[in-house]
């Protein structure tokens, strides 16, 4: 999901990033004891990313980034880090959590980097379809793995704090039009899923998100009021 996002109009600058990231990447595989799977996606992210600007002005690099760091510190704050591994393989698909969705990455690109899990954590993540077919994408979501699950819930608490701070910008219409029939349903259903794994994460995010929604729904009563 891209909230307010506005394409940058500077073809050649971001034709220009893409070759120097994938000039670099091939460079680096030389290097690669070197260069962490994490900071390689920032990388990747930064690259792909870094051009598409939300209604604040800020980039979907920077969303992309959130999203790993909300997920992570709840994963660490609730003692639910299993190995050093799996960390990093869920940091690398909280990065990557949009580059199928939303650029053209190739799957063998983010293999290369993250490896075999975040690859299928990001395509489990990706809505094939658009935003119009919220209900497939649900049912997708809710039956996937407790790691697309987590990802999901760290981007639905990222996005709505972002959309109650942006709401002046983005205005009430689309806020209640678009955003709220997209993510509302989402939360309630992810919500309603069993975390067995995760239990102590998916709660604080649960939390993280239903504040954020509040937040939101301040906004938006301050903003009706005037």
């Amino acid at each position: 999901l891209v909230t307010g996002v506005q394409t940058c109009a500077l073809p050649i600058s971001r034709h220009y990033k893409k070759i120097y990231y994938f000039c670099l990447l091939e460079f680096d595989t030389l290097l690669l004891p070197m260069t962490s799977p994490i900071a390689a996606m920032e990388h990747l992210t930064d690259a792909l990313h870094g051009d598409q600007k939300r209604a604040d002005g800020t980039t979907n690099a920077l969303h992309v980034r959130r999203v790993r760091t909300i997920l992570m510190t709840a994963l660490q704050h609730s003692g639910e880090v299993r190995s050093p591994a799996h960390a990093t393989a869920l940091a690398c698909a909280a990065l990557g959590h949009d580059l199928l969705e939303d650029t053209d990455a190739a799957k063998e690109t983010i293999l290369d980097i993250a490896g075999a899990d975040a690859l299928a954590w990001i395509e489990g993540m990706t809505n094939t379809q658009d935003d119009a077919h919220t209900t497939e994408y649900m049912r997708q979501i809710s039956a996937a793995s407790e790691e697309i699950r987590l990802i999901k819930l760290a981007d639905l608490c990222d996005n709505i704090s972002h959309v109650s701070y942006s709401a002046h910008q983005l205005g009430t219409q689309w806020v209640h039009e678009y955003f709220l029939p997209i993510v509302d349903p989402m939360r309630e259903a992810v919500s309603d899923t069993s975390f067995v794994s995760f239990p102590r994460t998916a709660a604080l995010l649960m939390s993280i998100a239903m504040i954020a929604r509040e937040h939101l729904q301040e906004s938006l009563s301050m903003l009706h009021s005037r």
